[in-house]
């Protein structure tokens, strides 16, 4: 805790230095690149944010009733061990 008027020294903002060693850093390029993808295709990347607003703006313009809003998915529960 610091009073308002105290500043505070960047470098102790800096996270502590680590030793990555090199195969370490050519794991981790590895790693992204199989994770990566060029394409945004597929069930996964459906903008419904997009798709519910020009439902809305559909309805507004043609003088209809605005659809109804989904209910929000419930996060899965968590068991605790």
């Amino acid at each position: 805790m610091r009073w308002p008027d105290e500043v505070r020294d960047p470098s102790e903002l800096y996270p502590p230095a680590a030793d990555v060693s090199d195969a370490e850093v050519d794991e981790a390029v590895e790693l992204i690149e199989r994770m990566a993808t060029d394409r945004l295709e597929g069930p996964d990347f459906v903008d419904h944010y997009t798709e519910a607003l020009e439902k809305v703006i559909e309805a507004k313009r043609k003088d209809r009733e605005l659809p109804e809003a989904p209910e929000p998915e419930k996060p899965a529960a968590r068991c605790s061990t």
